[in-house]
């Protein structure tokens, strides 16, 4: 006597055939290729029942080869689980794959910076070091292949260096009520791996952005202070400036020159040179 196996059903006929669901050509993860395996027929033997049909035992289960498996379950790290880095220092990836067989899956490696590497999966356990040259947030990719499929893992690491120095500029004068420009000048130059917390009058907490440049509207007339400071990973340094804010800027003096009549006046000599010069430029 014989009943359906795991994943069959039986048929009005007395068969049985696999459930929708079940895809009886599904190895386990034991099964290594090059080795073989018992794959059921849909039939489970009761006792020791020897039912045969036409001389040939269709009950048991067959001696089947194991087959490659497509990579599932990808996934990237790095040795020490962090996700910054310092410019120059050595990053080890680690690529773990949960279903899959390794000697014949093969893994590309796109550290984000233009270089790539491939290898075996079952050849690099201690995993894969790569140095950057340059500061930046770099899309690190792995990609595992082999004949029945592919899968793909990424993470984003952070590659920073130390800010050594940072300059405020801001201008001396702004009016109330209207936009101030102010920038960050950092040295050397980062490609956005930067944070910027902005200190304005007696404010209790800062304005954060990730770019060194920002407007902002003063509304409080006189002496006003500003901080900026910068990070980058755990280094942080800041500079800081006063800006002069008037309500009036036909009343905005420094020292003892106006500068509604300083700017006309640079405007007006200004734009007489550059007619001379075009005027000059005619003549021949």
């Amino acid at each position: 006597m014989f009943y359906s196996d795991y994943g069959y059903e039986r048929q009005a006929d007395g068969k049985c055939t696999p459930a929708f669901w079940f895809n009886p050509s599904t190895v386990t993860r034991s099964c290594s290729t090059s080795h073989n395996y018992l794959n059921s027929t849909g039939y489970r033997k009761v006792l020791s029942n020897n039912c045969k049909e036409g001389g040939k035992d269709v009950y048991s289960p067959r001696k089947q080869h194991c087959s490659p498996r497509p990579p599932r379950g990808l996934r990237l790290t790095t040795s020490q689980g962090e996700l910054t880095a310092t410019v120059g220092s050595n990053v080890t990836f680690l690529v773990y794959l949960d279903d899959g067989n390794s000697l014949w899956t093969y893994i590309q490696l796109d550290f984000g910076d233009g270089i790539t590497f491939m290898y075996n999966l079952s050849r690099r356990g201690d995993g894969i070091k790569h140095s950057y040259r340059e500061d930046g947030i770099f899309r690190v990719t792995a990609h595992a292949e082999n004949s029945q499929g592919y899968d793909i893992s990424s993470l984003f690491l952070h590659i920073t260096s130390p800010v050594e120095r940072v300059y405020l500029s801001a201008p001396i004068v702004a009016i109330r009520k209207k936009e101030a420009n102010l920038t960050a000048v950092v040295w050397p130059v980062h490609h956005r791996t930067l944070t910027f917390f902005w200190w304005f009058e007696n404010s209790s907490e800062p304005l954060i952005t990730l770019d060194g440049s920002i407007s902002y509207t003063f509304w409080k007339e006189g002496m006003n202070r500003i901080m900026v400071q910068v990070s980058s990973g755990c280094n942080i340094l800041q500079d800081t400036k006063v800006i002069i804010v008037k309500g009036d800027p036909s009343n905005v003096f420094i020292g003892n020159m106006n500068v509604t009549y300083v700017c006309n006046f640079l405007i007006t000599h200004l734009c007489s040179c550059k007619h001379c010069l075009l005027v000059s430029d005619n003549v021949d």
